[in-house]
């Protein structure tokens, strides 16, 4: 069989090996690096990659990657690494143009970014296509070759893309799931985070329970129940390269944190803490479902703090 011919059992069992992948019930993770080992393997790639992109701050995270000759710390550590789009002008036809890109390191039009980019993964050739779902870029998928110069042909190209139309299912599927699960991690916080603090005997228990229930709830984070900030009249995300929006939206992020979401928590209009959750992480971005959890959180914690005054904790 040639190398560059894909499918022993014909395209159509290749396309249900990917299909078979999307279906199943594996977390996130497995199932992005599942959809990418099986389109490799479909096309006798030697490695295969996803991509997913958040249209609303065009960043491209890379999400998953599979190799034939296995995967090597330098490749495992890439993935999660995150991308401006206006930074990528090769993800910039794929993701915009939703054009299927074949990129050659020998070809003479290849800006010399680009040709670097391929050299320092030693790449000879890839295949890149948009995963789209309810006409919308959600990512990128793409299969690589190190091996030699791989010309892929009309036939490859069109079985790839078939192979695009299913992984994008799956990454939507991934998705949602990922948000379904996020979704009942909180509600079991905030289920949790109310027997505890119905136990609390001071302000001191209140402010322990909230950085413990909140951190477990929003990993990576670090959570702090604060004296009250009367400015801040809503929750508000500061960033630090945010510009002085003035002290109504709060104060920028502490050292050691780029992203900092502040709460305030109020009884009865009167203002009794500020819960901040602040993460490392500059490109973290804060989610609606997740400042709707902490301002539940805060309704909570006022209820529990009452009229008292407020010792502080962090976690």
């Amino acid at each position: 069989m040639s190398a560059t011919t894909p499918g022993a059992g014909g395209p159509w069992a290749n396309i249900l090996e990917v299909a078979t992948a999307i279906v199943s019930t594996m977390s996130w993770e497995e199932t992005l690096n599942k959809i990418a080992e099986k389109m490799g393997s479909a096309m006798f790639a030697w490695s295969a990659g996803i991509n997913s992109f958040d249209q609303e701050r065009r960043l491209v995270t890379y999400e998953a990657y599979w190799c034939e000759g296995g995967s090597t710390e330098e490749d495992l550590a890439y993935i999660g690494n995150i991308s401006s789009l206006d930074d990528r002008t090769d993800f910039k036809p794929i993701i915009e143009g939703r054009e299927l890109v074949e990129w050659h390191v020998d070809d003479p039009g290849l800006s010399e970014s680009d040709r670097e980019l391929m050299k320092r993964w030693g790449l000879k050739s890839s295949l890149d296509a948009p995963l789209i779902y309810n006409d919308e870029v959600i990512g990128s998928a793409q299969i690589q070759e190190t091996r030699y110069a791989r010309k892929f042909t009309p036939i490859e190209r069109s079985i790839f893309v078939q192979l695009c139309e299913l992984a994008s299912i799956g990454v939507h599927n991934a998705q949602e799931n990922r948000a379904r699960l996020e979704t009942e991690r909180r509600f079991a916080a905030l289920a949790e985070l109310g027997a505890r603090l119905g136990a609390a005997q001071s302000p001191g228990e209140v402010a322990t329970a909230v950085t413990a229930v909140v951190g477990s709830a929003l990993p990576g984070s670090r959570v702090e129940l604060g004296a009250s900030a009367p400015q801040i009249g809503e929750a508000v995300v500061r960033r630090l390269g945010d510009t002085d929006l003035g002290e109504a939206a709060g104060p920028l992020p502490e050292e050691g944190a780029a992203v900092r979401l502040l709460v305030p928590v109020s009884l009865r209009g009167e203002p009794r803490a500020l819960l901040s959750v602040s993460w490392v992480d500059a490109q973290r971005r804060v989610t609606e479902p997740e400042i709707e959890f902490a301002r539940l959180v805060a309704a909570q914690v006022a209820l529990g703090l009452g009229q008292e005054g407020f010792g502080g904790a962090t976690a």
